[in-house]
């Protein structure tokens, strides 16, 4: 009994069910911090209807900021269901690199709208990094799934 419960395949069984459970916690705390989300945006812009300060470019990028956050949120529950069942992950994970990057110059040039080197270099990158995940994307658009995590 005690060499059964060390054995290898045992603990890598258990070891694989408490993962089960723990992924399966991750997604229901993805889950809810993505409606947390969603009543933030919601009160954001009852806010900025109220007040009245709706046209400032500031307060839009902010509601922005927040909604892009909230797809990246909901890409990662997307990616964590799709290692879950098994599915190809790399679609979601270039989707959720395009929205990061999308969302990161968005942050960036609207907090420093300068027009100095180092904003050119900031561009030219995100424009570069942008480009190789929109192939990147194109590519899995087109051929589909090349893999899955159960094909051996």
């Amino acid at each position: 009994l005690y060499y059964r419960m060390f054995e290898p395949e045992s603990v890598f069984d258990k070891s694989q069910d408490l993962f089960s459970y723990l992924t399966s916690i991750l997604g229901i705390l993805l889950l809810v911090l993505f409606a947390i989300g969603v009543f933030d945006v919601a009160l954001q812009m009852a806010q900025l209807l109220l007040s009245g300060k709706f046209t400032s470019v500031s307060n839009i990028l902010g509601v922005i900021d927040t909604v892009l956050l909230l797809m990246i949120v909901l890409a990662v529950f997307r990616d964590l269901e799709s290692y879950i069942r098994g599915r190809n992950l790399l679609y979601v994970i270039v989707q959720v690199g395009i929205i990061a990057v999308v969302r990161n110059i968005i942050i960036t040039i609207a907090s420093d709208p300068s027009s100095s080197i180092d904003t050119i270099y900031f561009s030219a990158s995100s424009l570069l990094l942008l480009t190789g995940l929109f192939i990147g994307y194109y590519i899995i658009e087109k051929y589909g799934e090349v893999s899955t995590i159960d094909s051996e």
